[in-house]
């Protein structure tokens, strides 16, 4: 999977592909839907807060280990939290 940011006008080179923006997006509403403040959650993974707001914010995606970690805390397939499943 490539990630690439949208540009000005909302379009990108390669429309089959998935904005980081997009995903922390649903990072963040997936994280609120199931009732986890940013401080729990760093603890569940044992991660710093900065690191949750920085996925949330589309600074750094979520490495592999946390992805499967949170679909499965939040009972959802990675393929979602990603933004290729709607």
């Amino acid at each position: 999977m490539r990630i690439v940011r949208k540009g000005v006008f909302g379009t990108t080179a390669n429309i089959n592909t998935y904005t980081d923006v997009d995903i922390g997006i649903r990072l963040r509403d997936t994280r609120k839907k199931n009732r986890y403040t940013i401080e729990q959650l760093a603890k569940e993974l044992e991660v710093k807060e900065e690191t949750i707001q920085a996925w949330e914010n589309s600074l750094a995606l979520p490495a592999d280990k946390y992805v499967e970690k949170l679909s499965k805390l939040y009972n959802v397939t990675k393929d979602y939290l990603l933004g290729l499943d709607k």
